[in-house]
């Protein structure tokens, strides 16, 4: 009988979605941490139950041949790269091979196209490092603790280099770290989000209390070092858990927004709204879902989940459409949407705060919808066929939960067309989708 802590050794037979080897251990599946398909290896076992085991790898005794020699000195450390370990060829077809996967047991019946990388590296806008213990860097895979990382390589590394700055900062004038177990402690993460060049950035600083000791010293030696720093931000954030930022905003200094452009567009991005992580990739999952829309001249779009504006913006602001109607429950990303709207001259386009489910789609010709990792509730889904808009674009980050949304529109009357998966986030287990459906 396996146990926890016991080494054992395991043939890697297939990789699942979320980057782990999976292998069999006396006829129970097994799930190795950092391994792929071709691999034997040594793994220490983490965790077991009644149906599977948990391990890591402490040697590789077979190499698979999709295995390369990862390039960042602390992956499998860190819980990010899942797929730092395999070539960008196999990363491809373990992708797509996933997203057909879970069409098909959704019953979805479509093809899934090749993915498309448009970039592999430095290609992170945006990054929340946590800290702990006087350290900045990212949480050890299924744990909260901080493993240091010097230079990401999916983010630029200016980032780093901010980050540093502050923690040298912190420790200097011995500012303390929050310890989520105590719940003492001021500085929680580092949050820093920039534009196509990281010639504007906004540093924020999540912190457990409205304040922050020798902020002006700070102010100064940030700004001095770094001209690419346009604002300094607390997020207050007081509560227990996961969640990263605060409901608070409070500008310490310059600017409470960047500014950066998309598809020939303008956007405004303050802190807390969304904004896709990697821009170039971006562009290129937008010019797709702005094909499949196909919008028309005099066309009604509705863009669920807008956001600060971007998706709506960019596919409709240089056609003769009759309305854009962009809806967020953010109210900052809301008001960054209609200057967007504005700054990009678009006059006919409305954006309201509130749920998806809005009067406000009523008359929409098109719906565009990006939603969270969850996806869409069943109730929206069937408020949209009712509305029977001739084409309904589905943005997903999820490709789990995107086929079970696809077989519902089925259900409703609605034909799905082929399945674009882009990589916007290479090297991770994450992948993007775009699909257009019809109605019948």
């Amino acid at each position: 009988m396996v146990k926890k802590n016991d080494l054992v050794k395991v043939t890697i037979t297939e990789t699942n979605n979320l980057g782990s080897g999976v292998g069999r251990t006396e006829g129970q599946v097994h799930f190795v941490v950092g391994a792929c398909e071709g691999d034997t290896v040594i793994a220490r076992v983490m965790k077991v139950t009644k149906s599977y085991i948990v391990s890591k790898i402490e040697s590789v005794e077979i190499a698979s041949p999709y295995r390369i020699i990862p390039d960042c000195p602390i992956s499998g450390k860190c819980g990010g790269c899942v797929y730092r370990h395999v070539s960008l060829a196999h990363e491809k077809a373990l992708k797509e091979q996933a997203v057909e996967n879970l069409m098909r047991q959704a019953g979805v019946n479509i093809r899934v196209l090749p993915l498309i990388t448009p970039v592999t590296e430095r290609y992170r806008n945006k990054v929340q490092y946590p800290t702990q213990n006087g350290k900045a860097g990212y949480y050890r895979q299924n744990s909260h603790t901080v493993v240091p990382c010097e230079d990401c390589l999916l983010q630029p590394q200016i980032f780093s280099k901010i980050t540093s700055a502050v923690m040298a900062f912190v420790n200097e004038h011995r500012i303390p770290c929050y310890d989520e177990e105590s719940g003492k402690g001021l500085l929680r993460h580092i949050y820093l989000r920039g534009n196509k060049d990281q010639s504007e950035i906004l540093l924020t600083l999540v912190v457990k209390e409205e304040k922050f000791p020798h902020r002006e010293k700070l102010i100064e030696a940030i700004t001095a070092a770094f001209p690419q720093v346009k604002g300094i931000l607390l997020s207050v954030n007081k509560k227990e858990g996961n969640v990263i930022l605060g409901d608070k905003f409070i500008t310490l200094w310059g600017k409470d927004s960047i500014t950066d452009t998309l598809l020939g567009c303008t956007f405004d991005i303050s802190a807390p709204s969304f904004y896709q992580v990697n821009r170039d990739a971006t562009e290129v999952l937008y010019s797709i879902a702005g094909d499949m829309a196909d919008i028309k001249e005099g066309d009604r779009v509705a863009d669920l989940f807008c956001g600060i504006g971007t998706i709506g913006i960019c596919l409709c602001h240089d056609k003769k459409i009759a309305s854009l109607v962009g809806i967020e429950i953010i109210p900052e990303a809301v008001e960054n949407a209609k200057k967007n709207a504005l700054r990009n001259g678009m006059k006919n386009a409305e954006f309201y705060c509130g749920d998806a489910n809005h009067p406000a789609l009523s008359d929409a010709d098109i719906i565009i919808v990006d939603p969270p990792r969850k996806g869409l509730e069943k109730e929206l889904i069937e408020t949209v066929a009712k509305l029977n808009p001739r084409k309904v674009v589905y943005i997903s980050c999820n490709p789990a939960t995107l086929a079970r949304d696809l077989a519902i529109f089925q259900s409703e009357g609605y034909t799905a067309g082929d399945v674009q998966p882009v990589n916007l986030f290479p090297r991770t287990a994450h992948c993007e989708c775009v699909v257009c459906l019809t109605a019948q």
